[in-house]
């Protein structure tokens, strides 16, 4: 059974550039497989998984969503490894940032892992949605 979902992102400045710049998308992304959304509570000092795909067709999307809340007091990072990495990549989320990643995934699987090096525990929200 197919379910949709909508993204919607607006960069707008009107200081970092010599004229005011904005830039609105908004998309409606069909999804085939699982979906799930989480807040997490990242233990001190952890690696922790946070989505893993073991098998999956050849043109298979994830779209991955994290945000590090606010009130966490040191940077996250997200460690990507799998089909559309060579070895790994590294996506670092200060306290308050978002990211959002379509991630191509073939039958070699794809992980996001959450790296928390803060002596304390750190929260983060979390949703993917599967597209096959």
């Amino acid at each position: 059974m197919s379910k949709t979902f909508t993204t919607a992102l607006t960069l707008n400045s009107t200081t970092l550039f010599p004229q005011t710049s904005t830039v609105t998308a908004n998309l409606t992304q069909v999804v085939s497989g699982s979906a799930d959304f989480s807040y997490r509570v990242l233990s001190a000092s952890s690696f922790t998984n946070l989505f893993r795909s073991t098998e999956a067709d050849i043109s298979s999307t994830v779209y991955f969503y994290a945000q590090a809340l606010s009130t966490n007091i040191q940077t996250l990072l997200l460690s990507i490894t799998g089909s559309n990495t060579s070895g790994s990549s590294m996506v670092r989320l200060r306290p308050g940032d978002i990211t959002y990643m379509p991630l191509n995934v073939d039958a070699a699987g794809v992980s996001v892992n959450c790296i928390n090096t803060s002596p304390s525990s750190s929260n983060i929200y979390v949703f993917y949605a599967e597209r096959s």
